[in-house]
């Protein structure tokens, strides 16, 4: 009886694709094209942790915050034309560190108000992120969660030199005017973000700080 229970579990492991074991924590995150000269690696764990790719739709969990997306509102949000387009790069240790998901995202600054694009059947990276995950929503675009959008946006400031207002719609009503570049949100408080040559050489790092 140990032996067939024995000899079952490694058919499972054989023919169950290894992303399913390998719920991985993020390990980083690369924002690249759009205006950006270069690309940007984010590294910070406790950044990272908030945006997991097994998350979300048809996953035990469920969430409508999941990855960078907040799907409270459902799918096919409506954006304005012309907005920067970024890639979106997560990768997770299996145990080495891969690419294991990619989204599109665009950030709207009069709005403070981000989408994301979950690449569909006819989309470069769909082959890829439905091999692991694949959450039945794919080709739509959605909301970006807030939490996304105020770590992306000083980060984004860094990059390209353009003024951002770190602040939500909600707070900008009761903020104070200030001048100067702005400040990182506490969720990137003490978090490294680093320019990302795709040479692999070395990394030129910032490190926001209040």
């Amino acid at each position: 009886m140990r032996r067939v229970f024995a000899v079952l579990i490694a058919f499972f492991l054989l023919v169950v694709p290894a992303p399913l074991f390998a719920k991985s924590a993020t390990s980083k995150i690369i924002i690249s094209g759009g205006d950006l000269k270069s690309r940007i690696a984010i590294t910070d764990r406790k950044v990272l942790a908030n945006f997991r790719v097994w998350a979300g739709p048809a996953t035990s969990s469920n969430e409508t915050q999941w990855l960078i997306i907040d799907s409270s509102q459902g799918s096919g949000a409506e954006r304005p034309k012309g907005l920067p387009r970024y890639e979106v790069s997560f990768y997770a240790k299996l145990p080495k560190e891969r690419l294991v998901y990619v989204v599109f995202y665009e950030y709207d600054s009069s709005t403070n108000q981000g989408y994301v694009y979950l690449p569909g059947k006819a989309d470069k990276w769909y082959r890829l992120n439905v091999s692991t995950i694949f959450h039945g929503v794919e080709g739509n675009w959605f909301r970006a969660w807030s939490l996304w959008d105020d770590a992306a946006k000083p980060v984004l400031y860094l990059a390209r030199g353009t003024v951002v207002s770190p602040l939500g719609p909600s707070q900008r009503t009761s903020a104070r005017m200030r001048t100067g570049p702005p400040e990182p949100p506490a969720s990137l408080a003490g978090a490294a973000t680093r320019s990302a040559p795709a040479s692999g050489t070395a990394l030129k790092s910032a490190t926001f700080s209040r």
